[in-house]
C-alpha cells in the first residue's frame, strides 16, 4: 500500500503542467480575493450610498411640501388686506349676509383654493356670526350654514402667526350638507390632514374672529413623496409617537411603525437612523420641515440594494475570468515554447542512457533545434559540450587503459633484463673482490648502484642529496674513460640537500659539461656544483672552465626555454577548460639545439609538470672560461 502511494506521488508532471498549475490558481486566488473584497466592500457602500440618495430624497419632497404650505398660508393670510371681509367677519351681528357678502367669502375661498390646488376643500368658521362656510374643491360646491362647532372643538391660538396641523383623520363636511352626506354616498371617506389658522381683528384688537381650515388629502403626501421611495419599497409618514399618518400602503395608516417595520423600536431610538433586519433595511429621518413635525420611515428589500452590487460583481468576475483566459493562454504558449526543448533534451539523454551508446552520439544541435539567446540556449550549448567532454574521456580513459597494459607488458618484459645486468655486475665486483682489485670493485659497485638508480622509477621526487650521490658515482666511471681528471667541488648550503628535486636532473647538466664543455679531455679542468635559498627559492648552478657557451647559442637556448615554458603553460591552460590530449613530443621538439638542447628541455619540462610556472633553467659563459647552468625552482623540504 506504502509503495502504490509512493509511486503515485512520484508520478511524472512536466515543468509546465506545475508553472500553469500555478499560474492558474494564484490567478483565480486572487481574483476570489478581490472580488470577495469588492463584493463586500462594495455591498457596505452600496447601503450608506442608498441611505443618503434616501435623505437627500426626503430633503427635496419636504422641501416641496413646506413650499406648498407656505403658499396655502401666505393665501390664507391674504384676508387681512381684503378689509371688507375683515370687517364683515368682525361684526356681531348674526342676521343672514347679503348676496353681496356671501359671493366675497366664497371669492376668498376660492381664491385660497386656487392658490393651493391640492386641497380636497376649505373651511371658514366665522365665530361673530357663527356662521360657517364650505368650498367643496372636487365638485366646485359653496356651503353656507349656522356654525355647529363649539369653540372647545376648535383648536387654539395664541397669535395671528400660529398655525396646527391636524393630523391625519377623516375628512369632515363641519356640520354642511354635501355629496357625501348624500343618501347614497359617491365617493368613500377620504383621509385628509388639515392646515388650521386663526384670523384675528387686527388691527384694533388680538382677538380670534374667525378659523380658517384647509383639507390636504393623504395623496398629496404621497405625491410629494415620489422621489423617496419606488413601487417595491414602502414608505411611511409618523408622528413622533410612531403613528403612521400616510403610507405608499393605505392599509397601514393608523397603526404603529412597530407594528410594520421588522424590530420597529428601534425607530424610536433617535440615535438608529437606519437599521437592516430580516433581510430589509429600515431608515428614518426627520422632516425638516417648519410645519409638519413628523417623520419619514422606509423599507427596502436588501436584495434590491445588492442587486446592483451583485451585478457589479458578476460583470468583474466575467471580466477578469476573460482576462485570466488571455493569460493563461499567452503564457501556455511561452511555457510550451520553453518547455518542448527542454523535453527534447530529456528524451535525448533517456535514449542515451538506455541504448548506453556514448561513443556513437549525434550532436545534440541536431535533435534540439533553439536559437534563443537565453538560459536555455547556454544550456542546450553547455550540455552539448559537456556530452563532447563526456565523449572525449571516454576515449581517453580507453586509450589510457590500452596504453596501460601495453606499458605494464613491456616494463615487466623490460624488467628481465636490468635484472639479469645487475646481477651480472654484483656476480662481476663479488669477482674483483676476492682478488683484492678494490679499484675495479669500487667502479663496478658504483655502476651497479647507478644502474639501480636510474632503473627504478618511482619515487620521481627525491632529496638533492641522492641527485648529488648519483652525479658523483657518474663523474667517477666518466674519468675512467679519460686521460684527465677534473677538480669536483660541491657547496651545498646546510638544509639544501633534503630539498625535493625530480630524479635524473642533475645528471644531464653535468654530461653536458663532459661532453660539450670537454672538461676530462684538458688538464686543469673544474666542475663546481653549488646551492643557494632566496627567498623561498632554490638556485642550483653548474659550473665549469670547460668550452664556453657562444653567446648566440645561449641566446638561442634561451629564447627556445622561454618559448617552451610559455608553450606548456598555453598548454596547460587550454587543457584545464578543454580537456585534449596532446602527447608531449608534439608539443617539444627534438631538432637543432642539439644534445644540450635536448638535456635542457628534458629537465625544464620535468620541473614545470612537477613545481608548475615558477621554475626557469638559465645558460651562460662564465668568469672561468667555461658554462653556468642554472636551475631555479621551489624550494620543498622532503626531511
Amino acid at each position: 500500500m506504502k509503495k502504490q502511494r509512493r509511486e503515485k506521488s512520484d508520478r511524472y508532471r512536466s515543468i509546465g503542467q506545475k508553472q500553469m498549475t500555478v499560474l492558474i490558481v494564484s490567478v483565480l486566488l486572487s481574483i476570489l480575493l478581490f472580488s470577495g473584497y469588492f463584493f463586500f466592500s462594495v455591498r457596505q457602500n452600496s447601503v450608506q450610498e442608498y441611505v443618503q440618495r434616501s435623505e437627500n430624497a426626503v430633503d427635496v419632497s419636504v422641501h416641496n411640501i413646506d413650499y406648498y404650505i407656505e403658499n396655502c398660508i401666505s393665501s390664507a393670510r391674504s384676508i387681512y388686506v381684503d378689509n371688507d371681509i375683515v370687517s364683515l367677519l368682525s361684526q356681531n351681528s348674526r342676521g343672514p349676509l347679503t348676496t353681496g357678502q356671501m359671493e366675497q367669502i366664497y371669492s376668498y375661498l376660492q381664491t385660497v383654493y386656487y392658490s393651493t390646488s391640492g386641497s380636497e376643500q376649505i373651511f371658514l368658521a366665522s365665530l361673530r356670526l357663527s356662521q360657517s362656510f364650505l368650498y367643496i374643491a372636487k365638485y366646485l360646491q359653496s356651503s353656507a350654514t349656522e356654525l355647529s362647532l363649539s369653540i372647545e372643538e376648535l383648536p387654539s391660538f395664541s397669535s395671528w402667526r400660529s398655525l396646527y396641523v391636524q393630523p391625519t383623520h377623516t375628512m369632515s363636511s363641519y356640520g354642511h350638507v354635501t355629496r357625501f352626506d348624500a343618501p347614497v354616498r359617491e365617493a368613500p371617506d377620504e383621509l385628509v390632514f388639515t392646515l388650521w389658522f386663526p384670523v384675528y381683528n387686527l388691527p384694533q384688537g388680538d382677538e380670534v374672529i374667525a378659523l380658517v381650515a384647509i383639507d390636504f388629502p393623504i395623496a398629496f403626501l404621497n405625491q410629494n413623496c415620489q422621489l423617496v421611495y419606488e413601487d417595491d419599497e414602502q414608505m411611511y409618514i409618523a408622528d413622533m409617537g410612531g403613528m403612521i399618518l400616510a403610507a405608499s400602503d393605505e392599509t397601514a395608516i393608523f397603526r404603529n411603525l412597530a407594528e410594520i417595520c421588522a424590530d420597529g423600536a428601534r425607530l424610536q431610538e433617535q440615535a438608529a437612523s437606519y437599521y437592516i433586519a430580516d433581510g430589509q433595511l429600515a431608515l428614518q429621518r426627520q422632516m425638516e420641515s417648519k410645519y409638519l413635525n413628523w417623520k419619514i420611515v422606509k423599507t427596502v428589500p436588501l436584495e434590491k440594494i445588492y442587486r446592483t452590487n451583485l451585478i457589479q460583481t458578476f460583470v468583474l468576475i466575467t471580466v477578469f475570468l476573460c482576462g485570466l483566459g488571455v493569460v493563461v493562454a499567452i503564457n501556455a504558449s511561452q511555457v510550451l515554447h520553453y518547455t518542448k526543448p527542454l523535453r527534447r533534451i530529456t528524451d535525448y539523454m533517456q535514449t542515451i542512457v538506455r541504448n548506453k551508446k556514448w561513443k556513437d552520439v549525434s550532436p545534440l544541435s541536431s535533435y534540439v533545434e533553439y536559437r534563443g539567446n537565453d538560459e536555455l540556449g547556454l544550456l542546450v550549448t553547455t550540455f552539448e559540450s559537456m556530452l563532447s567532454t563526456i565523449q572525449y574521456y571516454i576515449i581517453q580513459q580507453y586509450e589510457l587503459e590500452l596504453a596501460y597494459i601495453r606499458s605494464t607488458l613491456k616494463m615487466l618484459q623490460a624488467q628481465i633484463n636490468p635484472h639479469f645486468i645487475y646481477n651480472t655486475l654484483q656476480c662481476f665486483a663479488t669477482s674483483a673482490l676476492k682478488k683484492q682489485d678494490l679499484e675495479q670493485y669500487h667502479l663496478i659497485s658504483s655502476f651497479g648502484q647507478m644502474l639501480h638508480y636510474a632503473m627504478v622509477l618511482e619515487p620521481v621526487i627525491v632529496p638533492l642529496q641522492a641527485e648529488l650521490d648519483y652525479v658523483e658515482r657518474y663523474l667517477a666511471l666518466q674519468q675512467m674513460r679519460f686521460k684527465h681528471e677534473a677538480d669536483i667541488s660541491f657547496s651545498i648550503l646546510p638544509g639544501t640537500d633534503i630539498c625535493a628535486i625530480p630524479r635524473m636532473t642533475l645528471q644531464p647538466l653535468v654530461e653536458n659539461s663532459i661532453l660539450h664543455g670537454n672538461i676530462l679531455q684538458v688538464p686543469g679542468s673544474i666542475l663546481h656544483i653549488e646551492t643557494q635559498q632566496i627567498g623561498n627559492m632554490l638556485h642550483v648552478s653548474v659550473v665549469d672552465n670547460g668550452k664556453a657557451v657562444s653567446s648566440q647559442l645561449a641566446q638561442q637556448m634561451h629564447e627556445r626555454v622561454v618559448c617552451l615554458r610559455q608553450t606548456f603553460l598555453e598548454h596547460t591552460a587550454h587543457a584545464n577548460s578543454q580537456p585534449a590530449f596532446v602527447p608531449l613530443q608534439d608539443i617539444f621538439s627534438q631538432d637543432a639545439g642539439g644534445r644540450a638542447s635536448i638535456g635542457m628541455e628534458n629537465v625544464l619540462l620535468r620541473l614545470l609538470l612537477n613545481f608548475g610556472k615558477d621554475c626557469e633553467v638559465s645558460i651562460f659563459a662564465n668568469d672561468l672560461g667555461g658554462t653556468t647552468v642554472v636551475l631555479q625552482l621551489p624550494y620543498r623540504s622532503l626531511g
